[in-house]
């Protein structure tokens, strides 16, 4: 029951201290339970920009068509004079997507300079 438990973690405490142990002898100087991060590779693009890579390029054309569509419902006076909160909702709308399209652009610029560097070393 609860005593052989015990018992047992007692055992699996003990075999956990001689590895920690045994670690700080190999590695001296790395505090026990801490994993040195290797260095991230330079001579490729990481799974997660090349995803990005694909996928920006249909994200700014989402936001570029939100933005025109929100731009147009703006230009017109009437939209303004029949709803004037709905109107504001359309301008920080229109705000939050510039900012979104700026931020999406630069990220897409620089993952697309990073490849053509690398397209360019090999």
């Amino acid at each position: 029951g609860y005593s052989d438990w015990l018992a047992k973690q007692a055992g699996l405490e003990k075999r956990r201290e001689a590895r920690k142990k045994t670690a700080a002898k190999k590695n001296p100087g790395v505090s026990p339970g801490v994993t040195r991060n290797k260095p991230p590779r330079t001579d490729r693009l990481s799974y997660k920009e090349g995803w990005l890579l694909e996928r920006l390029p249909g994200e700014i054309a989402d936001l570029e068509t939100a933005i025109r569509h929100a731009e147009a419902r703006l230009a017109d006076m009437e939209f303004f004079n029949t709803d004037q909160t709905a109107y504001q909702a359309v301008a920080a709308q229109l705000e939050k997507d510039k900012a979104a399209y700026a931020e999406k652009e630069e990220a897409w610029l620089e993952l697309e300079m990073k490849r053509e560097a690398l397209e360019k070393d090999s």
